[in-house]
Parts: structure tokens; C-alpha cells; sequence
């Protein structure tokens, strides 16, 4: 006679085996649990490598833009693997020579400082010397439109009367009255010395500003002043004279150029270098200077 376990006792041992077997996700027969754990030694297998996690990075360059990069973290956040060409563009730099760089890469063949701020997920390319193509075209064109707009004697937005007196200790005396509209100044003055002078400043777009003066015992004066871009022109009457001059940016070089026989060559260099070849009338002369204050490209260099 064959004797059979309870079924009570033998539902329980049923119901506990497939609660362990969920639990520990493996089958619960013992080939199997052998050959499982054999799988998992470091000598049945190769050590698995650490999980690949994709961010979305922000990757800014000071005073230009930014773009959005799909970038890798590995090796727990250690490495952060970014793609080359967006940044490249980001900086006015040609096709990259590999697809992806990481941090150190991207220091080494930018040359500038790289600073990664993983809670914000932003790279920030801090270039202060301007040595990023980038960074040289967006300071040519400020230092175009600064002198483009160099003869205005009012910056644009201020509105309003203008009156001065002065006086000096011989008793002489100058008296100056204006209004100026923002886009436009009329000035008119009186001087117990040189007598009576007027002038007028317009400037109808952010890049074009006129003007023009009449003087007892001076000669007319009237200019006009162009920035487009890299390029500034103007053109200068003063009577009977007119004058035509220029200058133009081409990557560290910038010409200058005058009818009046004068130019000049300024060359910006690494570091804050500047060399300048000049001319005006017979003279010529080289310059170079090193420092923060770059000089004019404007400028003839000399010695004053």
C-alpha cells in the first residue's frame, strides 16, 4: 500500500517553493542553481562593463550661444563622452578630427578652459584671451560698431535739452545749447574767442551715423560712418578736401587704409601680442605692444 503525504502539508511546501522561486528569480532545482552560480563566477565569464547613461548637455561659450548635445556618462560618471562636430560649430572651428571627444580632448585641442557642472548638465568653454575664432569674430564686430559710432558725442536713447556756460579767467566766455532726440543732436554754440559753430549728429540706423559743422573762421566739416560686419568705412569732407578711409578684419589682421596716404597693419598675436606696421605721409614705423589694452587698428603708430 503506497502512503500518501497530507495534502495540506504538501500545498504548503508547494506554495513556499514558488514563493522562493519568485523571489529569487532562478528555478528552484539544485542543476540549475549550480550552473547559475557557476555562470556568475569571475572565472566562467568576463566582468561585465559599467552601464552607459545619456544626458542632454548644455554647452555654452561665454558671450556667443549655446548648444544641446546628446553626451555618454561611463564608468559611474567618471568619463563624459560628448559629440565633437556641434561644439566645433559652436566655436567657428573646421570638422573635428574625431566624432566624439571627451572632457580632456575637448581642453587639449580647444586650448581653453572647459568647466563641467554635472548637476546643471551644462559645459561651459571659458575663453578669455579670445583665441577661439568664435570668440576673435564677435570681438571684430564690437570693435567695428564702436568705430563706426566713435564720433557720436551722445549715445542713442538720451533725449532731451543740452545748455553749458563755461568762463575762464581772462574773462572769456563759451555758451553751448542743444536738444537731442536720441537718433539725432542739433548743437549751437557761441565763443567770445572763436566765434560762432554749429553741428548736427544723426545716426538713422544702428551702423550708419552722419554729421555735419560750420565754424566762423573754420573750415565745413562733414562725415559719414559705416560698420557692416568686419568691415568699417567713412568717408570725411572737410573743405575742399574729402578723405575716404577704411579698415578691414581678417582673422588677427586687421588693415587700415586712407586716401590720405596713410595705413596701418595690426597683426593681434597669442597672449595679448600686438605688432603694427605703420605709415602716414613719409614716415613709417613698427609697434609692438603686449598687455589688455590692445592699441587702435585705427591708429598710425609713432613716436609722439
Amino acid at each position: 500500500m503506497i502512503r500518501t503525504l497530507p495534502r495540506g502539508p504538501a500545498f504548503a511546501l508547494a506554495w513556499c517553493a514558488l514563493i522562493w522561486w519568485i523571489a529569487s528569480g532562478e528555478p528552484a532545482y539544485c542543476g540549475t542553481i549550480t550552473t547559475s552560480r557557476l555562470a556568475q563566477s569571475p572565472r566562467g565569464s568576463a566582468p561585465a562593463t559599467a552601464p552607459t547613461e545619456t544626458l542632454l548637455v548644455e554647452v555654452r561659450l561665454e558671450g556667443i550661444g549655446a548648444v544641446l548635445v546628446l553626451a555618454e556618462s561611463r564608468d559611474d560618471s567618471e568619463v563624459l563622452v560628448l559629440p565633437a562636430a556641434p561644439i566645433f560649430k559652436l566655436v567657428g572651428l573646421r570638422e573635428p578630427p574625431v566624432a566624439y571627444m571627451t572632457l580632456e580632448q575637448l581642453r587639449g585641442r580647444l586650448g581653453v578652459a572647459v568647466v563641467w557642472q554635472p548637476r546643471q548638465l551644462a559645459l561651459t568653454l571659458l575663453d578669455p584671451n579670445q583665441i577661439l575664432p568664435a570668440s576673435r569674430a564677435r570681438l571684430d564686430r564690437l570693435r567695428a560698431t564702436a568705430e563706426g559710432q566713435s564720433g557720436l558725442l551722445f549715445p542713442q536713447g538720451l533725449r532731451g535739452p543740452l545748455f553749458g556756460l563755461t568762463r575762464d579767467d581772462r574773462g572769456a566766455t563759451f555758451l553751448d545749447l542743444g536738444y537731442s532726440v536720441g537718433w539725432a543732436t542739433l548743437r549751437a554754440s557761441r565763443s567770445s574767442v572763436s566765434g560762432r559753430a554749429w553741428q548736427v549728429y544723426v545716426t538713422p540706423l544702428d551702423r550708419v551715423q552722419l554729421s555735419y559743422s560750420e565754424a566762423e573762421h573754420r573750415q565745413r566739416y562733414a562725415d559719414v560712418r559705416l560698420a557692416l560686419g568686419h568691415t568699417w568705412a567713412a568717408i570725411v569732407y572737410q573743405q575742399p578736401n574729402v578723405e575716404v578711409s577704411g579698415a578691414t578684419v581678417m582673422g588677427p589682421l586687421v588693415v587700415f587704409g586712407s586716401t590720405e596716404n596713410r595705413y596701418v597693419f595690426t597683426w593681434r598675436g597669442p597672449n595679448t601680442l600686438n605688432v603694427q606696421l605703420g605709415h602716414s605721409g613719409d614716415r613709417s614705423a613698427v609697434s609692438v605692444s603686449f598687455g589688455p589694452l590692445a592699441p587702435s587698428p585705427l591708429m598710425i603708430p609713432g613716436v609722439r
